[in-house]
């Protein structure tokens, strides 16, 4: 007996292959930051200060993405404004968190500052791909109809009988006309 399968189309595909991968990203996530709380991976020090800049720069570079998004409409038309926003509320506790420390040159908090970073992008991440698994990203779906495009474009090249152009010949008075 044939076991009756049904094919998933590419868009399906391409939707499970991404919530996936965000749903792994959030676990990684998950567990590192509960590493970090827990302090059982705790940064030396050269690390934890790197730790700083990168989150002081990181933090105003999320947020001027974020209102990069806001301001331009063709960027919103190919990405999900809800990505960004989600991790707003990160760049807003995080980035003057660090610059705080640098300038009093205090390392304490290195280990909460990234567990909880990570737990919550855990959290941002698990949203996403909930809700991205409803509604695809449009750079998503402009993939999907460019490879339909050259489904069919291989499909015509393999076959050109398919498509029929029809040519009208001029009529006898419009060719005397001209």
């Amino acid at each position: 007996m044939e076991k009756n399968k049904k094919k998933m189309d590419e868009l399906t595909k391409a939707k499970l292959i991404y919530t996936i991968e965000l749903v792994v990203f959030s676990i990684v996530f998950l567990v590192i930051g509960i590493l970090n709380i827990l302090q059982i991976i705790y940064p030396k020090e050269w690390r934890a200060s790197a730790v700083l800049y990168l989150t002081s720069i990181g933090g105003f570079i999320g947020i001027g993405d974020f209102i990069w998004m806001l301001a331009s409409k063709k960027r919103r038309a190919k990405g999900s404004l809800l990505d960004k926003a989600l991790v707003v509320p990160a760049t807003l506790f995080i980035a003057p968190l660090s610059i705080y420390q640098l300038a009093n040159g205090i390392t304490s908090f290195i280990p909460w500052q990234i567990g909880s970073g990570l737990c919550y992008l855990s959290l941002v991440y698990i949203i996403e791909a909930i809700y991205h698994w409803y509604h695809p990203i449009p750079g998503l779906l402009e993939d999907d109809e460019k490879k339909v495009d050259l489904t069919k474009e291989i499909v015509i090249e393999e076959n050109p009988s398919i498509v029929e152009k029809e040519v009208e010949e001029p009529k006898d008075e419009e060719k005397e006309a001209k």
